[in-house]
C-alpha cells in the first residue's frame, strides 16, 4: 500500500511532459500562424481602403473642370500635390526617418490624373483617368485607377 502512494506522489514523467508539449505545440502552432495572416490581411485591407478614399477624393475634386484644366493639371503633376482641395498626403515614413527611429509609420502615396483628348477619335470625347499607387507594408507596388469619359460639345 505504501508502494502505490509514493508511485503515485511522484508527478509526471519526463516522457509523458514531452510529449502534452508536443500536442500543445502542435495544436497551438496554426493557431499563431492564422492570427497573424489575419494581421496581415487586415494591414492589407486598411492601405486598399486608404487608396480607394484618395482615388474618390481625386475624382470628386475634378469633377467639374474643363477639359483645359484637367489637361493642364495632367501636363504638371505638381498642380495636383499642391492643390489644396485635395486631401493633404505627407511621407510619415521619412518624418519618422528624420526623428530617427526605424518604424515604419505610413504608406507613401502617388496620385496622377491621365488626360486623353479626343479619346479613340471621337469629337468632344474625353477620356480621364485617376491613378493612386503606394508602396505596400510588404514592399509591393500596389497601383489603382478610376477612368471617366467626358463629353463636350
Amino acid at each position: 500500500m505504501t508502494m502505490c502512494r509514493t508511485i503515485a506522489s511522484q508527478g509526471f514523467s519526463l516522457v509523458e511532459v514531452l510529449v502534452a508539449c508536443a500536442i500543445l505545440t502542435t495544436c497551438l502552432l496554426p493557431v499563431v500562424v492564422l492570427s497573424q495572416r489575419g494581421l496581415t490581411e487586415s494591414a492589407t485591407t486598411q492601405e486598399e481602403i486608404l487608396g480607394r478614399q484618395i482615388l474618390m477624393d481625386m475624382c470628386d475634386r475634378f469633377k467639374a473642370c474643363s477639359p483645359a484644366d484637367l489637361e493642364k493639371v495632367a501636363q504638371n503633376p505638381q498642380l495636383i500635390k499642391d492643390d489644396p482641395l485635395l486631401q493633404p498626403l505627407r511621407n510619415a515614413r521619412a518624418d519618422m526617418a528624420a526623428r530617427g527611429t526605424a518604424q515604419m509609420a505610413g504608406l507613401k502615396i502617388d496620385r496622377k490624373l491621365y488626360f486623353d483628348k479626343e479619346w479613340k477619335g471621337v469629337l468632344g470625347m474625353h477620356r480621364l483617368r485617376f491613378e493612386v499607387s503606394w508602396d505596400s507594408r510588404r514592399g509591393v507596388r500596389q497601383t489603382i485607377y478610376l477612368s471617366r469619359l467626358i463629353h463636350c460639345h
